[in-house]
């Protein structure tokens, strides 16, 4: 119970339990037990705590080659990090890196190019964020 402590109210008058600042960790089986000389379980419910994803961050570093732009992209979420190698109509995967412990919600983070911009988007079952690079821009300055 120590995880739930300053977090945690119950109500002996309908007897429901209030779980304040929810986590991910949170997740998992709850039982309602009555006590007695034999414990009684009363309900089990499955909760699963889903959480927003936080915007990746976006960064590019560009170069020419014959006359040609071409970016390597790296996207950063919170436990993952994706590179991509991009030009002005296609980004193609360089590596994928994962940090931290696996949970409980399945995200994505994937870099693609549309209209001139690439993007780096970051989703899960609850909300979704980008970022975006304009590649002209990246390649003005490039001689």
């Amino acid at each position: 119970m120590n995880q739930y402590n300053g977090r945690i109210t119950f109500s002996e008058e309908n007897l429901s339990m209030l779980l304040t600042n929810i986590q991910e960790g949170d997740s998992g089986i709850y039982t309602a037990v009555v006590g007695g000389d034999k414990d009684t379980i009363i309900a089990e419910h499955l909760i699963i705590v889903r959480v927003r994803v936080e915007p990746p961050v976006l960064t590019a570093d560009s170069s020419s080659i014959d006359g040609s732009c071409n970016v390597t992209v790296t996207c950063r979420s919170q436990k993952t990090t994706v590179t991509s190698s991009c030009n002005s109509s296609t980004c193609s995967p360089v590596g994928v890196e994962s940090s931290g412990v696996e949970t409980s919600s399945v995200s994505l983070l994937s870099v693609y190019v549309t209209e001139g911009t690439i993007i780096s988007n970051h989703s899960n079952q609850v909300s979704w964020a980008n970022d975006t690079k304009n590649i002209v821009e990246l390649c003005e300055h490039i001689t």
